[in-house]
């Protein structure tokens, strides 16, 4: 099945299977104003056409979630830059998140008329502000691009097979949620400079290969903290002093310990 037909397909559901969210419907091409796409979790299968991501400009949502989708994501396909929630969680997808081309995109002439000069494309960074990519079977590590998402409120990530370090997201200001638990992430998750930014609020990481004790300093760069699960990693016990001398910290797990501060 060729992409187009695959998105026909995806397009054509019935309501009750696929909500499609439209505004200003375009008299040329209705598909051009589509704004959301919505399936229900009722086995879908096939890999995710590059046409659903490529052919729909105003696209601010899209959840394929908890359907039997799988295959490796499509290449050199940049996200739609009105796009505002990606969730393809509890599937089957494959290889390296990276192959979403989660990077800054050029506007087109069709999407905006806002050139600097004519004929030169004006380049925004994406607009997303929620990724759930979580029970897949990503693999390789976490893509540097993941840093250039900005806008990005929520990152879950759990429960794939993703390696190595964590990569530097203290420069994503916007993000608030981080969930990583269930893969093979090694290294420190706090000693390197701006490994997560000072906005964060629950750290789900439990059941990764991260090492190294907590210091205070550690959690002091983290003023809002509320939850750092650490369960499954090799820390050591100093951690213990430098969870309860934090002040925004209410539950955090680490080890087979845990420690809990003003909850009943």
């Amino acid at each position: 099945m060729t992409n187009d037909a695959a998105m026909d397909k995806l397009l054509r559901l019935p309501l009750a299977q696929a909500t499609l969210a439209r505004a200003a419907v375009d008299t040329t091409n209705s598909y051009l104003r589509v704004t959301g796409v919505a399936l229900d979790p009722a086995g879908y299968s096939g890999a995710l056409p590059a046409a659903l991501l490529s052919s729909l400009p105003f696209l601010a949502s899209l959840s394929l979630a908890d359907n039997r989708f799988h295959g490796e994501l499509p290449t050199g396909v940049p996200l739609p830059l009105s796009l505002r929630i990606l969730d393809l969680s509890g599937n089957a997808f494959s290889g390296a998140i990276v192959r979403l081309a989660l990077r800054v995109s050029s506007i087109n002439q069709n999407q905006t008329r806002a050139f600097s000069h004519p004929g030169v494309p004006v380049h925004r960074p994406s607009a997303l502000q929620e990724l759930y990519l979580s029970r897949n079977g990503f693999s390789a590590g976490v893509p540097s691009q993941l840093a250039l998402l900005g806008a990005l409120t929520r990152l879950e990530l759990q429960h794939n097979a993703l390696v190595g370090a964590l990569l530097r997201l203290g420069v994503m200001r916007s993000l608030v949620h981080l969930g990583v638990s269930g893969n093979a992430l090694s290294g420190s998750l706090l000693d390197v400079p701006r490994t997560l930014p000072p906005s964060i609020w629950p750290v789900a990481a439990r059941n990764n290969s991260f090492s190294r004790p907590l210091s205070t300093a550690m959690l002091a760069a983290l003023p809002v903290v509320r939850v750092l699960d650490l369960i499954g990693n090799v820390v050591s016990d100093v951690v213990l002093g430098a969870a309860l001398a934090h002040l925004a910290l209410r539950w955090r797990a680490y080890g087979g310990l845990t420690a809990r501060r003003g909850l009943t």
